[in-house]
């Protein structure tokens, strides 16, 4: 993606260099679309799956299923695609 590393940090004596926050941020979000594609979370979705589930079969943090499920929109369109009671 190209981002500049701006600093090093020093975490428990090991140096790592950083990005600005808008670039982890965009890192995180293309991160996330790899390990969990949208037709995989709407697939889940549709079976009723949570993001514990969806995070241990997919080997996943429960933060980033939870991210991901939020930030595509899908519980919503899950929710809309039901039917509704008379």
């Amino acid at each position: 993606m190209k981002h500049e590393l701006t600093e090093i940090r020093i975490v428990a004596e090991v140096p790592f260099r950083t990005c600005r926050p808008d670039q982890e941020e965009e890192a995180t979000a293309l991160g996330g679309t790899i390990l969990l594609p949208r037709p995989l979370l709407l697939k889940a979705a549709r079976a009723g799956l949570n993001a514990a589930y969806i995070a241990r079969t997919y080997r996943v943090t429960e933060e980033m299923a939870r991210y991901r499920y939020n930030s595509t929109g899908i519980g919503r369109q899950v929710t809309a695609a039901r039917p509704r009671p008379f």
